[in-house]
């Protein structure tokens, strides 16, 4: 009898060893997925943390002259303007501000998504020029949005848009964290192609103004608009709220979304 207890005692024990590993070994990888999802979640809203990220959304932050910004959005804003624009954070706010007030999932009639408002084309280049660089939309898709009628190019029913932004919740454009990487690298290449001029860097190069008379007039009118609050920000000594933001934390959004080293 002593000894069937014994062997017994060897086989729970061997088989309470097997649990126990198991349970490291889920905690070690799952754990780290648990916390990804977590922290996006609270970050752009989905899932349980929903409620949270809304409330966190409807209490912008004021960087000064009635411009506002999403506090979620500030570590992003701070890392694309530290690796694309030297650190100038109030050139990316001025720009979002004018072309999507923040909001990740506007859409023009002419098919430009996602803060940065940009069409498939621009994302597409953008995203091919950084790929080495590895953190504009790396591992996103960009998807250009299905069109019922393709003879209405520049006209996208609300039905359409609607229908992108359910299939394609997840495609490059719509992501906040790789779009304010993208508007960053956009107009800071526009920076260095038109010698830091912002108003032709914004109304050439972020805009891409056409040769229609009237197109060029919409693109220096907003590129008006855009200078101005910059210049109003850069009076208030900039968004003070970024001020008191981890760099860090940015650059490990940046990562978490895009899978970048």
């Amino acid at each position: 009898m002593r000894r069937g207890n014994a062997i017994l005692a060897i086989i729970v024990g061997v088989l309470a060893l097997i649990i126990f590993a198991f349970a490291i070994v889920y905690y070690v990888f799952t754990e780290p997925m648990r916390m990804a999802k977590s922290a996006l979640e609270m970050l752009f809203g989905s899932g349980g943390t929903a409620q949270a990220a809304n409330m966190a959304a409807l209490k912008p932050v004021d960087c000064g002259n009635g411009t506002s910004v999403p506090p979620i959005f500030l570590p992003a804003i701070k890392q694309a303007a530290a690796r694309y624009l030297g650190g100038d954070e109030a050139i990316i706010i001025a720009i979002i501000d004018h072309e999507s007030s923040f909001d990740s999932k506007a859409m023009s009639k002419s098919g430009a998504v996602g803060i940065g408002q940009f069409v498939a084309q621009t994302a597409q280049r953008i995203k091919d020029k950084t790929v080495n660089k590895g953190d504009v939309f790396k591992g996103l898709d960009i998807i250009t949005v299905p069109r019922a009628d393709k003879s209405k190019e520049r006209t996208v029913t609300p039905a359409e848009r609607a229908t992108f932004l359910k299939d394609h919740a997840d495609s490059g454009r719509l992501q906040p964290v790789p779009s304010i990487m993208a508007v960053a690298y956009e107009i800071g290449r526009g920076l260095e192609a038109q010698k830091g001029n912002l108003r032709d860097a914004y109304a050439i190069n972020y805009h891409t103004l056409g040769k229609n008379g009237e197109h060029k007039t919409v693109a220096y009118a907003t590129a008006d608009k855009i200078v101005k609050t910059y210049e109003d920000l850069k009076k208030n000594g900039g968004c003070k709220a970024l001020k008191d933001t981890p760099g860090k934390l940015g650059e490990d959004l940046r990562k978490l979304t895009t899978g970048a080293p």
